[in-house]
C-alpha cells in the first residue's frame, strides 16, 4: 500500500500527514495470459433482498455536493463528526448517520486537538460522551466510539485502554439514550480478527454491548478478493455465534472501504460493494484519500473522490456506484467464476428494463491481460415482465472507462452476441472489456422485427 494518509477530519490549520508505509504488494507470478474469458451467471427468477452499500465519509454541507450527483447514488450511510457532514441533509437523502465520537475528541497525531489522552482522566471522557449523547438525543445516530484504535495516528494507548474507553462510552450512551441506540466498534483500520473477537469477549465479561461490529477494508497490497472472505468469516463466526448473543451483536458494518490505489477506478468500486453485499454486510462507506494531484477528498465536496474536485462532475466510480445503487431494489442472484469480474444484476430498474453491471478489476494478486471477454449464462429470462413467453430480449451495452481524476461518461459498445438456449435461457458474450472498465447491459423488449 502506498503511504497512507489520515482520513480523520482535523482542524484546517493542521497539515494532513503521511502516517507510514505498510507491506509491499505480493509478487505477481509471471506475465499475464494473452487472453481471458471470464464466465458468470445470472438467474432472473431468483430475487434477493439486499442492502445498498453506497455510503460516504465527511464532505457534505447544506448544498454541496449538489443533489444532481448525490440523489442517484441513494446513499444509505454517512459517516462523520456532525461538523464534517450535515446530519439534516444526509438523513433527508435517506442515509443513516454514523457519528464518530473520536473525531471531536481528537487524536494523538493531531495533538489531541488541545485535549489530553482519554486515559489521563477517564471521568472527562465519560462526561464528554454523556454531553454528546444529551445534545443529540433527537437524532438517530450510530455511535462509532473511536476511529482506527489500531493505528498510531489515532490511538497510542493499549488495547486494554481502548476497551475501557469503549465501556465508558457504552455506559454513558445507554444511560442517556436507552437500549435502542446503536453503538459500534472497534472500527479498526483493517480486518483484524484479534481485535474483533477481543472486544466481544471483553464485553461478555464487562457487561457491555456491541450492537454493530465494524472494521475497515483498505487492502493496500492485499487482494481485493479477501474483502468478501473477511465478511463471511465475521458473519459465520461472530454474528451468528450464539456465544455473542449476550453482547447484543446485530449487524456487521464496514465503515470504510476502497484502498487508496483503487479509489479512482469504477470496476474496483463495484468489486468492493459486490463482495460486501454478497457477504451480508449491513452498512458501508467509501473511504476518502488524497488524490495524486494533492486534492484531499476528506475535506472536499467530491463524494470521497467520485467527483472531479473543481466542477463536481462524475468520475468512473460514480457511474459504477450509481448503476449499482439503482439495482438494489430488484436485485437477483448472480455469480462470477473469476474474482477479477464483479457482477450485479437487477430484474426491474424500471418497468421496461433489467440491467446487468460488470466490472473487470485488478485483484492485485495475479497478472491480468489488458482486456477480457465475458460469457454470461442468463436463466429465468421469462420472469422479466417485458420478455414474455418467448424469453427474447434486446440487449444494449454501455461502457465507462476509468480516466483517473478526469470526468467521464458512458459510451455505447458494440452489441453483445446472444445465443438462444433452452426456454428462458440465453448465452451472452461481451467482448474486449478493458481492465478497470465498468459495463452496463440494459435488457428490454425486443423490437417488433425481433432484433435484440
Amino acid at each position: 500500500m502506498t503511504a497512507r494518509l489520515s482520513r480523520a477530519v482535523v482542524p484546517a490549520f493542521l497539515t494532513i500527514v503521511t502516517l507510514g508505509v505498510a507491506g509491499t504488494p505480493p509478487a505477481r507470478a509471471g506475465p499475464p495470459p494473452a487472453t481471458l474469458t471470464a464466465v458468470a451467471s445470472v438467474d432472473f427468477a431468483h430475487p434477493e433482498k439486499v442492502h445498498s452499500l453506497v455510503g460516504f465519509l465527511h464532505g457534505l454541507d447544506d448544498t454541496q455536493p449538489p443533489d444532481r450527483v448525490v440523489v442517484p447514488l441513494h446513499p444509505t450511510l454517512w459517516r462523520g463528526s456532525l461538523a464534517s457532514a450535515s446530519y439534516d441533509r444526509a438523513t433527508a437523502l435517506g442515509a443513516r448517520y454514523m457519528f464518530v465520537l473520536s473525531d471531536l475528541w481528537g487524536y494523538p497525531g493531531a495533538g489531541w486537538y488541545g485535549r489530553q489522552a482519554p486515559w489521563v482522566d477517564w471521568d472527562k471522557w465519560s462526561a464528554f460522551v454523556r454531553d454528546m449523547a444529551a445534545e443529540n438525543r433527537s437524532r438517530r445516530l450510530i455511535w462509532d466510539v473511536w476511529n482506527e484504535p489500531d493505528w498510531p495516528y489515532f490511538w497510542t494507548g493499549s488495547e486494554a485502554q481502548y476497551h475501557e474507553l469503549y465501556r465508558r462510552a457504552y455506559v454513558a450512551i445507554r444511560q442517556e439514550l436507552g437500549p435502542d441506540a446503536i453503538i459500534a466498534g472497534p472500527s479498526v483500520s483493517v480486518f483484524r480478527w484479534d481485535w474483533l473477537t477481543r472486544l466481544l469477549e471483553f464485553c461478555r465479561s464487562a457487561d457491555c454491548e456491541v450492537d454493530a461490529l465494524s472494521w475497515h477494508e483498505l487492502p493496500g497490497g492485499g487482494a481485493i478478493s479477501s474483502v468478501g472472505a473477511h465478511a463471511r468469516r465475521a458473519r459465520l463466526g461472530l454474528l451468528h455465534n450464539p456465544a455473542y448473543a449476550q453482547v447484543g451483536l446485530r449487524e456487521l458494518d464496514v465503515s470504510e472501504y476502497v484502498g487508496q490505489r483503487d479509489a479512482l477506478y469504477g470496476a474496483e468500486a463495484l468489486g468492493y460493494v459486490s463482495q460486501l453485499e454478497n457477504a451480508g454486510i449491513k452498512r458501508a462507506a467509501h473511504a476518502c484519500w488524497q488524490e495524486p494531484s494533492g486534492v484531499d477528498d476528506c475535506h472536499a465536496h467530491t463524494l470521497d473522490g467520485l467527483l472531479t474536485a473543481t466542477s463536481l462532475h462524475p468520475r468512473a466510480a460514480w457511474w459504477a456506484l450509481s448503476w449499482y445503487a439503482r439495482g438494489t431494489a430488484s436485485r437477483v442472484w448472480s455469480q462470477s467464476a473469476d474474482p477479477a469480474l464483479a457482477i450485479m444484476a437487477a430484474r426491474a430498474v424500471d418497468p421496461r428494463h433489467a440491467e446487468i453491471e460488470l466490472g473487470y478489476l485488478d485483484t492485485h494478486d495475479r497478472a491480468l491481460p489488458a482486456t477480457t471477454d465475458v460469457q454470461l449464462d442468463l436463466s429465468g429470462v421469462r420472469h422479466l415482465r417485458f420478455a414474455g413467453r418467448s424469453g427474447r430480449v434486446r440487449i444494449r451495452a454501455y461502457r465507462v472507462r476509468s480516466t483517473g481524476e478526469a470526468q467521464t461518461a458512458p459510451t455505447s459498445m458494440a452489441p453483445p452476441s446472444v445465443v438462444q438456449g433452452a426456454p428462458g435461457r440465453l448465452v451472452v458474450r461481451v467482448r474486449a472489456v478493458g481492465l478497470h472498465d465498468t459495463v452496463l447491459l440494459r435488457l428490454s423488449a425486443p423490437s417488433r422485427r425481433g432484433r435484440r
